[in-house]
């Protein structure tokens, strides 16, 4: 006969009525029957069967010894294998036990060796340099109405070094220049020995401990050029408790130079109205180059943009007004010099409602910066000196035939020569230097194509 206590009750208030059993326990498990008597019918019998669930007792994870760990399983060497045993005790129905590495399942073959007991043995024949610090996890659960219980270890592991990726590989140097070239590396523990050395032309030598500063996995090296046999290749090594790096890093030293210009340049149109230039990068000269691109109304010669673009060659030509003929110049620079520039030509349209870049067409030649309006001047001032013009040579004609008047005599007439200056608003300037002619030369590959957009109506403000 089992004894609830308080622990029980019958409750008549709900429909249907109903027998309520708090603070389970696994001996409540059972076959329960509900008998109804009637006065004038025949009695009632209703049974239910109770099934307590016990979820089961967190999971132990033991090495293949037996010992248990916490927390913390290893340090294995890279390359080496991994066994570790999952016990999960106690649960009603017996629990599943599976392994999982981060949130994927790795093993999921559970075994119940006897009554109350679920093993799980998890073997990794390898362990490779991705297993470092990874967390595995040994998950037991008998059925979807219970948390799953977890036990949690995170892999320690010797590692041996290896060059860390994202490094300069190149550096450029002159001759009597002193360069640090820097050489890091993964490796665990984080405990290395470095050692430097020189190939050029096949020859390989040692370089001295006292250019080489060391901390942790990172080496910075003092390296000077001398001559033209100090270029070649630097070799970085370093060695833990695994031994030697199997592959060493190997820096480049060039002769420093100025960087080659940007090659494919194209203009784009953006969806927000503005125009924008990309190219490609050049070779950098062996040291870090920046590039610019330089904007130029060509009526004007009034510089409108000067864009320095620190990583790729991309500019974003914001704020040219409509109707805007100009020219860009895009180069690179590093502390040895820039390069060549390459030359490019559009305008803007007056419309911005079409957002397109299209051919320029009777557009003005590189070597003036006249174009429609400027010829539009030129007419009236020529028609403004031909109405001056008209009206001297109406006075003149006044005044002789004044003197005429007073003096009968018959006197000689002559045409005055009149010699025609050069209408051009912009006179010839000769020779110009290099930063202000915008002619096209071989050097910098000429204008290419000219390309037109429809901007805004907005200016940029300089």
């Amino acid at each position: 006969m089992k004894t609830f206590g308080e622990r029980v009750r019958f409750d008549l208030l709900s429909t249907p009525s109903s027998l309520v059993l708090e603070r389970l326990r696994p001996e409540d498990a059972g076959l329960y029957r509900c008998r109804v008597d009637f006065k004038r019918s025949p009695t009632r019998n209703a049974r239910a069967n109770l099934t307590v669930i016990i979820p089961p007792s967190p999971p132990e994870i033991l090495l293949s010894s037996g010992q248990p760990v916490y927390g913390v399983v290893g340090p294995y060497d890279e390359g080496s294998q991994l066994r570790l045993i999952c016990e999960a005790t106690d649960g009603e129905p017996p629990p599943e036990v599976v392994w999982r590495l981060g949130s994927h399942v790795v093993d999921s073959s559970w075994e119940w060796p006897r009554p109350g007991l679920a093993t799980n043995t998890l073997t990794i024949p390898e362990l490779q340099r991705e297993h470092l610090h990874a967390s595995l996890v040994c998950e037991a659960h008998n059925t979807n109405l219970t948390i799953p219980v977890t036990t949690i270890v995170t892999i320690e592991m010797n590692l041996r070094p290896t060059c860390a990726g994202d490094q300069t590989r190149v550096y450029g140097a002159a001759r009597e220049e002193t360069i640090t070239v820097s050489c890091r590396l993964e490796a665990s523990p984080p405990v290395v020995a470095f050692s430097w050395r020189f190939n050029s032309s096949g020859d390989v030598v040692d370089l001295k401990d006292e250019y080489v500063a060391s901390d942790g996995l990172s080496s910075l090296l003092q390296y000077t050029v001398k001559s033209e046999l100090d270029y070649g290749t630097l070799l970085c090594w370093g060695s833990n408790v695994l031994g030697m790096q199997q592959e060493p890093c190997v820096f480049r030293v060039v002769p420093a130079e100025p960087p080659d210009a940007p090659e494919n340049c194209t203009f784009r149109n953006q969806p927000n109205e503005t125009l924008s230039v990309i190219c490609e990068a050049g070779y950098d000269g062996g040291l870090k180059q920046e590039f610019v691109a330089e904007v130029i109304d060509m009526r004007t010669r009034r510089l409108l943009l000067n864009i320095t673009e620190t990583t790729t060659p991309y500019f974003q030509l914001v704020g040219l007004a409509g109707e805007t003929s100009f020219v860009v110049r895009i180069y690179a620079k590093n502390s040895k010099g820039r390069s060549a520039k390459k030359i490019m030509r559009g305008y803007t349209d007056r419309d911005s409602t079409e957002r397109h870049i299209a051919p320029v067409m009777g557009q003005p030649s590189a070597n003036n910066f006249s174009d429609v309006p400027i010829a539009q001047i030129l007419g009236c001032v020529v028609g403004i000196l031909g109405s001056l013009v008209l009206i001297a040579l109406v006075a003149v004609l006044v005044v002789r035939l004044k003197k005429d008047k007073k003096q009968p005599s018959k006197s000689k007439v002559t045409a005055a020569e009149t010699k025609e200056e050069d209408p051009d608003l912009i006179p010839n300037r000769g020779a110009a230097d290099d930063d202000t002619r915008l002619t096209a030369t071989p050097i910098e590959g000429g204008f290419g194509d000219v390309h037109s957009l429809r901007s805004s109506e907005k200016h940029y403000s300089q």
